[in-house]
C-alpha cells in the first residue's frame, strides 16, 4: 500500500482562517479609506469654493464701491461746466474722503484735462499714470472703464484707473472723471481671508500677474504666475473660464488643492490653495490607524485561527486515538463530549457504536439474565391481569348490588310507606272528631313523615337512575324541552305563582340524553320559582352563549332570595339544605341530581348569586354538530311569559 504524505489539519485550518480574515480586513479597510478620501475631498472642495466666493465678493465689493463713488460724483449736474474753483473743491473733498484714490482727474468731452488733484508732489513724475490715461483715449467714453493693473515706478504699488463718464440730463456726453486707485488697500482684505494652517489666498489679473497676496514683496516684484497650471488655464481662456478645483503645484511650489474663481469684471481671478498634507490630514491619519488596526487584526486573526484550529481538531484527534485503542481490542474506550455541534454528535455516535459493539459481545450469562428478567416481567404482567379481572368482577358485583338496592327501594320500601300514608289518611278522616288535639297532631306528624320519606326515596331513585338508566346521546332542542315543561310538569306552579319565563334568544340544539336534560332544566327552573320572597312575582330568564371547543353555556337566572357567598360551594352536596321545611319544602337532593347529570355529560355546573337580588345557575354541554358552523344564533323571542 502506497504511503500518503501527512498534512496537518490544524495548519490547514489556521491558514484558511488567516487568509479569509486578511481578505475581509483588506476589503473593509480599502472601502473605508476610499470613502474617507471621497468625503474629505468633497468637504475641501466645498470649503475652498466658499472661501474663494468670499474673496471674489470682497474684491468685487472693493471695486464696485469705488466705481459707485465715481458714478455718484460724476452724476452731479453740470460737473464739467462748473467753474475751475468749484471743480477743484469737489475733487479735493473726494480725495480727502477716500484714501484709496491717489489722484483724481476731470476731462472734458474732448478728453482734455480740466483739473487734476493728486496726493503726490507736483515735482514727482506721473509718467505711468499718464500712459494709462492715454490708453483710455481710445476707449468708448460713455462706458465705465477699469484699466489693467500697473506698478507705479515711484511707489512700486499696484494701481488701476477707473473712469466714469459725465452725462447730463439730455444724455449728452460732457466729460470724464478718472480716479487712480491704489490696490494696496485690497491686500489687507485678501490677507484676512485665512483658512487652515498653511492656506493661501491671492488675486491675479488676466495676464497672470500677482496683484494681491499676503507676501507683499512678491506683489511689488510684479511676479507672474502663468507657469502654474491653474493660472495658465485662466490666462489662456479668460473669457470662457469657469471656476476650477484640482491638485497641482501652488504659489509656494508645493502640491496643493487649488481652487481658482474668476471675478468676471474686471478680468481678475481669486485663487485659494491648501497644501495636500493639510487638506487630506484626516485621511492620512485614518490610513495610519487603518494600518495599525490591520496589523493588530492580523495578530488577533492568527491567534484566533490557531485557537479555533486546535479546538476543532482536538475532538478529531481524540476520535483517532480512541479508534486506534478499539482496534487493539480495548472496548472500554470512550470520547468525552465537549460540544453540541457536529463534532459532538460524531463523538456521541462513536460512543454509541462502541456501546453497541460491547453489547454484541455480551457473555452467555448476561443473555440468560436477560431471559430471566423477561420471564419475570411476563409473570408480573399475568399477575396484574388476574388482579384486574378480579377487580372488574367485584365492580360488576357492586353494580348488581346497586341495582338490587334500587329495586328494593322502588318496591319494598315505597310499598310500606304508601300503606302508612294511605291508612293514616283514612284514620285521619274517620277519627277526625273522636281524637284529642294532641292525638290529631301526632297522626298528622306520622303522615307528613311518611310523605317526606317517600319523597326522599324518590329523590334517591332519581339520583341512582342518572347512571343506571341512561339513553344514548341524541339531538335535543332546548326550546322544545322548555315549552313542554311549561305545558306539563311546571304548568301548575307557574299558574299558582304567576311566574314568568323569558328566553331573549332561541336556545341551541345540543347532543345529550333528552330525559336527563329535561330533569336538569325542570329542577333548576322549579328552584328559581320556589325560592322567592312572598310578595315577589318569580321571573326566570334562560340564555345561552358559545364556549370553546363546541361547548355551549346555558344560564338560568331568577329574581329570588339569592344565596350567601359562604354557601355557594356546598349547595350541590346531597341533603344540604339552607332553609327549614317551614320556610321552603324540599329534600336537598335536587341540585345533587343536577350536578350528576351535567358531569355525566362531560360538562360543568356552577352558580353566581347575590342575596335578595337573585341567582344564576349555569351548566355547559356539547352543542350539536349541525350548529358548530353557526354558533351565534339569530335573535327571536320564544316565550314572553306565562301567568
Amino acid at each position: 500500500m502506497k504511503e500518503t504524505k501527512f498534512h496537518s489539519l490544524t495548519v490547514t485550518l489556521t491558514i484558511v482562517f488567516l487568509v479569509l480574515s486578511i481578505m475581509v480586513l483588506l476589503t473593509a479597510s480599502s472601502l473605508q479609506i476610499y470613502f474617507n478620501y471621497k468625503i474629505q475631498r468633497d468637504i475641501i472642495i466645498k470649503q475652498q469654493q466658499l472661501i474663494a466666493e468670499k474673496a471674489v465678493n470682497t474684491v468685487k465689493s472693493f471695486i464696485n464701491e469705488k466705481s459707485n463713488i465715481l458714478k455718484t460724483v460724476a452724476s452731479i449736474s453740470n460737473t464739467a461746466t462748473f467753474s475751475y474753483k468749484e471743480q477743484k473743491l469737489i475733487l479735493e473733498k473726494l480725495l480727502g474722503s477716500e484714501p484709496v484714490f491717489r489722484q483724481l482727474i476731470l476731462l472734458d468731452s474732448k478728453k482734455q484735462e480740466i483739473v487734476r488733484k493728486s496726493r503726490l508732489s507736483n515735482l514727482l513724475s506721473l509718467q505711468s499714470t499718464n500712459e494709462e490715461i492715454d490708453k483710455f483715449s481710445g476707449i468708448n467714453p460713455r462706458n465705465l472703464y477699469i484699466s489693467s493693473v500697473y506698478i507705479d515706478e515711484i511707489t512700486s504699488e499696484p494701481m488701476i484707473i477707473i473712469a466714469s463718464p459725465i452725462i447730463d440730463v439730455l444724455e449728452n456726453f460732457k466729460g470724464t472723471l478718472l480716479a487712480e486707485v491704489n490696490l494696496k488697500f485690497m491686500w489687507d482684505m485678501i490677507d484676512s481671508l485665512k483658512f487652515g494652517t498653511n492656506g493661501q489666498t491671492y488675486v491675479i489679473d488676466k495676464s497672470g500677474n500677482l496683484i494681491a497676496y499676503g507676501d507683499i514683496s512678491r506683489v511689488l516684484k510684479r511676479e507672474n504666475l502663468i507657469h502654474l497650471k491653474n493660472i495658465a488655464e485662466f490666462v489662456n481662456n479668460s473669457n470662457s473660464f469657469e471656476q476650477n478645483t484640482n491638485v497641482s503645484r501652488g504659489i509656494l511650489n508645493t502640491y496643493s488643492v487649488s481652487c481658482i474663481m474668476p471675478l468676471g469684471f474686471p478680468e481678475w481671478a481669486v485663487v485659494v490653495e491648501l497644501p495636500v498634507e493639510e487638506a487630506y490630514k484626516p485621511v492620512i491619519i485614518s490610513l495610519h490607524l487603518t494600518g495599525w488596526t490591520m496589523l493588530l487584526s492580523f495578530v488577533l486573526a492568527l491567534s484566533t485561527g490557531i485557537y479555533l484550529a486546535h479546538r476543532i481538531t482536538r475532538p478529531v484527534k481524540n476520535l483517532r486515538n480512541a479508534a486506534n485503542k478499539i482496534g487493539k481490542g480495548s472496548l472500554d474506550s470512550k470520547i468525552e463530549v465537549e460540544s453540541s455541534d457536529e463534532i459532538g454528535q460524531l463523538a456521541v455516535s462513536f460512543n454509541q457504536m462502541v456501546e453497541d459493539l460491547k453489547k454484541t459481545t455480551t457473555s452467555i450469562d448476561n443473555l440468560n439474565r436477560e431471559v430471566m428478567e423477561r420471564k419475570k416481567a411476563e409473570e408480573e404482567m399475568q399477575r396484574l391481569n388476574a388482579e384486574l379481572e378480579s377487580s372488574m368482577a367485584k365492580l360488576e358485583e357492586a353494580n348488581q348490588e346497586m341495582k338490587n338496592f334500587v329495586y328494593i327501594a322502588s318496591h319494598d320500601l315505597r310499598e310500606p310507606l304508601r300503606k302508612i300514608t294511605s291508612f293514616g289518611s283514612i284514620l285521619e278522616k274517620s277519627l277526625k272528631d273522636k281524637l284529642s288535639g294532641e292525638d290529631t297532631e301526632n297522626l298528622t306528624f306520622m303522615i307528613d313523615g311518611a310523605t317526606r320519606m317517600n319523597k326522599m326515596i324518590e329523590g334517591l331513585l332519581v339520583y341512582a337512575r342518572v347512571s343506571s338508566k341512561t339513553q344514548p346521546p341524541q339531538m335535543v332542542d332546548l326550546n322544545e324541552i322548555i315549552t313542554q315543561l311549561q305545558q306539563l310538569e311546571l304548568s301548575v306552579v307557574l299558574q299558582e305563582k304567576n311566574a314568568i319565563i323569558e328566553i331573549p334568544k332561541p336556545l341551541p340544539t345540543i347532543e345529550a340524553d333528552s330525559v336527563q336534560i329535561r330533569q336538569l332544566l325542570q329542577n333548576l327552573i322549579a328552584n328559581g320559582i320556589k325560592y322567592q320572597p312572598k310578595d315577589r312575582i318569580p321571573k326566570i330568564t334562560i340564555t345561552s352563549k358559545p364556549d370553546a371547543n363546541g361547548i355551549v353555556r346555558v344560564e338560568i337566572t331568577d329574581n329570588g332570595i339569592g344565596i350567601k357567598a359562604e354557601y355557594l360551594s356546598s349547595i350541590f352536596v346531597m341533603f344540604k339544605r339552607l332553609h327549614t321545611r317551614n320556610e321552603y319544602e324540599g329534600t336537598g337532593i335536587g341540585l345533587s341530581v343536577c350536578k350528576k347529570i351535567v358531569e355525566r355529560h362531560g360538562g360543568k355546573i356552577g352558580v353566581e348569586s347575590h342575596p335578595d337580588v337573585g341567582s344564576t345557575f349555569w351548566f355547559t354541554v356539547q352543542i350539536a354538530e349541525k350548529q358548530l358552523a353557526n354558533v351565534v344564533m339569530e335573535p327571536s323571542e320564544i316565550c314572553d311569559g306565562l301567568d
